[in-house]
Parts: C-alpha cells; structure tokens; sequence
C-alpha cells in the first residue's frame, strides 16, 4: 500500500530524527473518514511496520479501544500520545480537563488536545486548563493548542503553561492557525533568549 511505501521511505530520510505516524479522520480535521475498526487496524499496522518512533492515536471518545491500542503499542516498545480535536469550540475548563484526564487514563505516554476560540478568553481558558493539569504530579506530557489566528499565541507560548510541544508547518498547514515552522522557530528562540 502507499501508506507503508510512504512510511518506508520517510524512515530512510529521517534517518534517526523521531518519526511520528498520524492518521488524522475526517472527523478530526484529515481528508478521510474511516470506521472505528479500520482506524483501529490502520494504526496496529502502522506499528508492527517497525517503522515509526510514536503513533498519534485519536482518542474518540472511545476509552476502552484507545487503551487497548496503549497496550498494544507498548508490547511493542512504541510511545503513543492520544489526542483530541474540537474544530468547532473551545469547551467549557472542565470538559476539557476531563479529556485529557480520560485521555491519560489510557496508559498514553503524552496527550494533546486542540480546540478552536470564539474569543481571548477560550483561549486563555485553555491555558489555565493546561497550567492546572500539567501542575499535576506523576501526570504525563500535556500538549495543547488553540487554533485559528486567534489562538496562535497558545502555539508559540504554551510551554509558559506547561505544553510540551508545538506544531509548525513546512509549506502546506495541516491545522487552523499553524505558524510556518521558520516563523516559530524565531518566536521560540525569542521567547527562550528572554526567559535565561
């Protein structure tokens, strides 16, 4: 299939820079819709290839599938982070805490979640929900993000609130309101330069 030829190939060119397998559903924002089982089965594959250092798995509100898929992957000593996307709101601080409780709860070794702002303050509703989770302690990785251009200060200073990673692009956005990858790097330069 083109899905291992692709994976394959980017494998030999990455060499040893971390690659991470994502197969984003319609439904959370990818080009394709696929059924639980064969989202399921597309990641089981894409993790017995060898291939990919970690796997971004959907959590789709689905606990019991996302865990066993946790487990699955660990047999094979491979790191997942679960992940969530709203595309059409930000939710209320305590639904979206609950997510990435539920999502930890899985056994994933990072959880991430991006929502989409109406106004400054989703945005800042995020944040403090990603101060107050990450505050935790034994809790993994937290990575979140507010999408769109109202969000965009969640992408380039949400380390400040305790998330662990961002996402640039490299010519096409794969999200709402992500930074070109050279743009990001000079904000983080910039905001890493200021807190030494």
């Amino acid at each position: 299939s083109r899905i291992w030829d692709t994976l394959k190939k980017l494998r030999e060119i990455l060499d040893r820079q971390l690659l991470l397998f994502t197969f984003r559903t319609a439904s959370e924002g990818g080009q394709l819709a696929l059924d639980s089982y064969d989202y399921l089965w597309l990641n089981q594959k894409a993790a017995e290839t060898g291939l990919p250092d970690l796997i971004d798995m959907e959590y789709g509100k689905n606990a019991e599938r996302a865990a066993s898929f946790v487990r699955f992957a660990h047999r094979r000593s491979l790191p997942v982070i679960m992940s969530c996307h709203d595309f059409e709101k930000t939710p209320s601080p305590e639904e979206m805490s609950a997510c990435l409780q539920q999502m930890w709860e899985t056994g994933a070794d990072l959880v991430k979640l991006a929502v989409m702002p109406h106004s400054p303050a989703d945005v800042l509703a995020l944040l403090q929900v990603t101060g107050e989770i990450t505050a935790q302690p034994d809790f993994c990785p937290v990575i979140t993000m507010s999408m769109g251009r109202q969000g965009l200060i969640s992408r380039l200073a949400g380390e400040t609130f305790g998330s662990c990673m961002t996402f640039g692009a490299s010519g096409q956005t794969s999200a709402p309101g992500q930074p070109d990858v050279t743009d990001l790097a000079i904000a983080l330069q910039i905001l890493h330069k200021s807190a030494q």
